[in-house]
């Protein structure tokens, strides 16, 4: 004998799936678009990290006593050579470092020399499958000048050198 199926019994289940499977969808979105950005913000700052330290131990490529410009030329270079194979969320020509000098509360003039700070930010446009959590991300480090501007500078201890 074979049993027969009544298929009006369990419709409510049927029903109730479809209604919140747009929602487990969604929640999957979610999961997927945050693990993207997570690797990206990883991604951004081992590039920020790298785009400062080139730029920390520059040389004065033209020899005008302005490292800040040679260190700039050399941290835009670095990012972009960095993200250039990155995947496609992030848009190619928004690539975009900007480098500063950190300045000492008690500070007025702020130049580039050994053991002084600059601050190394890379940013990017990121586009996610979820339009609400696209936009800009960036990345920060701080790290300290290693190449001198003049060996030694303003500090005592370099002046018995």
């Amino acid at each position: 004998m074979t049993k027969r199926i009544d298929w009006k019994k369990g419709g409510g289940e049927i029903v109730g799936f479809l209604c919140i499977t747009p929602i487990i969808i969604f929640m999957l979105a979610v999961l997927i678009t945050t693990v993207q950005l997570g690797s990206l913000k990883e991604r951004l700052e081992y590039t920020a990290y790298k785009a400062c330290r080139q730029a920390v131990v520059c040389k004065d490529e033209d020899d005008d006593g302005n490292y800040m410009d040679d260190a700039k030329k050399i941290a835009k270079k670095t990012a972009k050579a960095e993200l250039k194979n990155s995947p496609e969320t992030i848009v190619a020509s928004s690539i975009k470092t900007k480098l500063e000098l950190v300045q000492v509360e008690g500070e007025d003039d702020v130049k580039w020399e050994k053991g002084r700070y600059v601050k190394c930010t890379v940013s990017v446009k990121a586009k996610a499958p979820l339009a609400f959590m696209s936009g800009k991300k960036y990345a920060s480090i701080v790290m300290m000048i290693e190449s001198p501007a003049n060996e030694g500078g303003d500090y005592p201890w370099f002046r018995d050198m």
